[in-house]
């Protein structure tokens, strides 16, 4: 999910207003201002709420172009369903996130481990 994609839902859905948003996707005013920056992404709850109020497509949240229009779902799938698909969305997202941040840390130890090497030199 990026930043576009939420103003759009906001500009859409929300009468371009962070607090209706907030009210509607049960998240507070911190949360719904860190989504909208895209530096967080929304709540498990607010992807249900997106998809069973809205009908908005979590596969266009999560993988759609950033230019395309916001995508919906014709038909609203099994509740159960719909909220496995969402959590392993989620659990993926953040398992990337971990990822990313471990090869991070793998690169700084690399890089302390060379500095050190050549100071003994």
């Amino acid at each position: 999910m990026t930043k576009a994609k939420n103003d759009k839902l906001l500009k859409k859905h929300f009468g371009n207003k962070g607090s209706v948003m907030g009210r509607e996707l049960k998240m507070s005013d911190s949360k719904v201002s860190q989504v909208l920056k895209g530096t967080q992404k929304f709540t498990v709850e607010a992807v249900g709420l997106l998809l069973n109020k809205y009908h908005i497509d979590p596969l266009w949240l999560y993988e759609g172009d950033d230019d395309e229009e916001i995508k919906y779902i014709k038909t609203t799938p099994d509740q159960e369903v719909l909220n496995k698909y969402i959590v392993a969305m989620e659990k993926n997202s953040i398992l990337m996130e971990e990822v990313s941040e471990y090869k991070t840390q793998q690169i700084a130890s690399l890089k302390n481990s060379s500095n050190v090497d050549e100071h003994k030199q």
